[in-house]
């Protein structure tokens, strides 16, 4: 019942954003401030955009997004070959001795164990 009163009285309007009333004291600049209502929000919405980007461009010159991106790097893929569709060797240096892997979706494979070469620099 108190919701039907709520509802169904003169006040009620679908906007929330605005009083009910507020258009009926000047129907002539009704649509005025409708357009500058919307602009307002479409201007807020592209100052709020362009301060997330601002930030993660930010972030990203940084180097924030990146955790231990000033580290020294362990690992790194020297080479590597697909044999055929489903399955692929590769050499992956770290700490100074090469790993030679079979990937492939029915398992992974350490095929070799090598020290570095001389010219493969971690």
């Amino acid at each position: 019942m108190v919701k039907q009163s709520l509802i169904s009285g003169p006040n009620f309007n679908l906007s929330f954003t605005k009083p009910a009333e507020r258009w009926r004291l000047n129907p002539e600049r009704a649509e005025a401030v409708d357009w500058i209502d919307w602009l307002k929000a479409l201007f807020a919405l592209v100052a709020t955009l362009a301060l997330i980007l601002g930030a993660a461009y930010g972030a990203r010159r940084l180097g924030m997004l990146r955790p231990g991106a000033n580290a020294p790097r362990r690992l790194k893929i020297s080479e590597s070959m697909m044999l055929d569709p489903r399955r692929r060797l590769v050499i992956v240096a770290c700490d100074g001795r090469e790993h030679l892997l079979l990937l492939s979706p029915a398992g992974d494979l350490v095929v070799a164990q090598l020290d570095a070469r001389a010219g493969t620099g971690t």
